[in-house]
């Protein structure tokens, strides 16, 4: 028997599959059931799926051109990118851009995977929208809007931040049941919010209420608005994530009050974080992905699991120096 306040044992192969996740930056530990670990794909790829690896760690392996990186990218991701277009451009359903997508992914890894766009998964989430987007857009290009973003920023000015956000919302293609998950607006008040747009924006916008008619070429006007002064991509994660102080978090919100690119992009951001949380796939649409990139299995070792593991183990025992033996495990485990 183990003493009070004593770590419970555990397997050597349970042992090697904790691993610090990264969200908040804590030490966080997650156990996977054998059940759960066991499935198609090599063990290192069963441990990447369950993403217990950073997007850092799956940028690693992505760089370096290894399956098991591939396949925790592909799982991850793959049901964002059918989201975004099936909400967005609706016309491309049914078309090879999914394929695409990912195999312009890989041949452009250098730049999605800059280590500097994946230090937090707000900040790659935000880049892998814009990069989807930016495809489809130049496949299905957007006509011109008849309201400018400055003319929409100021009709809209006098409405509260929630309805300006039901409203790009709208534009964006969301259902409402969609907008009330994203921003907790009943479809009641949603719909109600759609029904009451000023007269001069509703001709200009032509909002469809009765669902989702694809993106509106106002959004990508929108965010073509950015500025020195807009925020940084990762304030959206932090002031989601509640991790602003109270002055920075007065600072954004003053901010996103006078911005609507910006409050575009915060919702935008919310959008993704929400359906990454809620949306699945399958193990047959992740092999079919994977076979289109045509990846071999691979064993070395730099962009394996044991590598990975064994780096991250390093950093975080010179950071804590404690707590994680250079194996990435807990001590006192084995």
């Amino acid at each position: 028997m183990r003493s009070p306040g004593e770590a419970p044992e555990r397997s050597g192969e349970e042992a090697s599959l904790l691993l610090p996740s990264a969200w908040i930056g804590a030490f966080a530990f997650a156990e996977i059931p054998r059940s759960r670990r066991e499935g198609s794909g090599t063990n290192g790829e069963a441990f990447m799926t369950k993403r217990i690896a950073t997007i850092h760690d799956i940028a690693q392996a992505c760089l370096a051109d290894r399956r098991e990186g591939w396949r925790a990218f592909v799982e991850g991701y793959l049901p964002l990118a059918r989201h975004l277009l099936s909400r967005r451009f609706p016309t491309l359903a049914g078309t090879s851009m999914l394929e695409e997508l990912f195999q312009l992914t890989r041949r452009k890894r250098g730049t999605l995977f800059d280590p500097a766009g994946t230090t937090s998964t707000s900040l790659f989430l935000l880049r892998f929208g814009d990069f989807v987007l930016g495809e489809a857009r130049r496949r299905v290009r957007p006509a011109a809007p008849r309201c400018s973003p400055d003319r929409m920023a100021r009709d809209l000015a006098p409405l509260p931040r929630i309805e300006r956000q039901v409203i790009l919302l709208a534009l964006a293609g969301m259902t409402l049941p969609e907008i009330d998950a994203i921003v907790r607006v009943s479809a009641q008040r949603a719909q109600g919010i759609l029904d009451a747009i000023p007269a001069e924006l509703e001709e200009e916008t032509a909002i469809v209420h009765t669902g989702p008619e694809g993106e509106h070429p106002l959004l990508a006007a929108i965010e073509e608005q950015r500025s020195t002064e807009c925020l940084d991509d990762r304030i959206h994660g932090r002031a989601l994530d509640g991790c602003l102080s109270w002055k920075a978090r007065e600072d954004f919100e003053r901010h996103i009050e006078g911005c609507l690119r910006c409050l575009a992009r915060f919702t935008f951001y919310q959008e993704l974080v929400f359906f990454q949380r809620k949306l699945e796939t399958t193990p047959e649409e992740v092999a079919a992905i994977l076979q289109v990139l045509d990846l071999s299995e691979g064993t070395g070792e730099h962009g394996s699991i044991r590598g990975i593991r064994r780096r991250v183990g390093r950093w975080f025992e010179r950071i804590a120096g404690k707590g994680m033996t250079s194996e990435g495990t807990l001590r006192g485990t084995e």
